[in-house]
């Protein structure tokens, strides 16, 4: 049967809790997918709470996101890293992000990333999604379809992003994947974008731009 796992600051043992012991501070819910996915965002400590954006491949949070700042680019604006079109003079047909600049391992570490694209293709394709809210916060619930698992879910805020002027939070959710979209469309990379109205992967284009500052999920292997 699904379950909620909790694992709290200093570890309970099976006999205590019934949990699968794993040593780390931060709680998974196993949908009966291919990967356990976490039930907060990357700097929240509540279910409801929206956490910290990133750029695709940063690791710090930032005042605002544009270009200019963007790790990746050089002062022309030329992607320096993940970017599989030979158009750029950086071309390292890199689509996957290394564990150095996932900052979901780097900051939670323990067997935690950011998840792939066909990881969240999976977790919606298998998933009831609901537009609701917790503690007066908008987003979806996602509850999975799997049996044995039914009772399972997570809720994902609708944070909204970042850009050069603000943050848009309470209507739309973007949550980053490390997959880049590769090719002519290097600039961008692939997320989970949602509306009351729509669930998807697309984001701008046939991707997110990745300058846009975005939430992070991140799943335990």
């Amino acid at each position: 049967m699904g379950k909620n796992v909790f694992l709290p600051l200093v570890v309970i043992t099976l006999l205590l809790c019934g949990c699968e012991k794993v040593e780390t501070e931060y709680q998974w819910v196993d949908l009966g997918l291919s990967v356990k996915w976490a039930k907060v965002n990357v700097g929240s400590s509540t279910i409801s709470g929206y956490g910290d954006y990133y750029a695709w491949g940063e690791v710090s949070p930032k005042d605002c996101y544009t270009a200019e700042n963007y790790k990746w680019y050089d002062n022309e604006n030329h992607i320096t890293k993940y970017c599989s079109n030979p158009r750029y003079q950086y071309a390292d047909s890199l689509t996957q992000l290394l564990p150095e600049d996932d900052v979901a391992a780097l900051e939670w570490g323990h067997g935690w990333r950011m998840p792939t694209y066909d990881e969240l293709m999976e977790l919606i394709k298998n998933c009831e999604w609901t537009f609701s809210s917790i503690d007066g916060v908008k987003g979806y619930m996602a509850r999975s379809r799997l049996l044995g698992y039914e009772n399972a879910w997570i809720f994902f805020p609708a944070a909204g992003f970042c850009d050069a002027d603000d943050s848009y939070p309470g209507y739309e959710g973007y949550y980053w994947t490390s997959t880049n979209c590769g090719g002519s469309n290097s600039i961008q990379s692939d997320a989970l974008t949602f509306n009351p109205s729509m669930i998807t992967t697309i984001g701008y284009g046939d991707g997110m731009a990745r300058i846009v500052g975005a939430s992070i999920r991140p799943v335990h292997e």
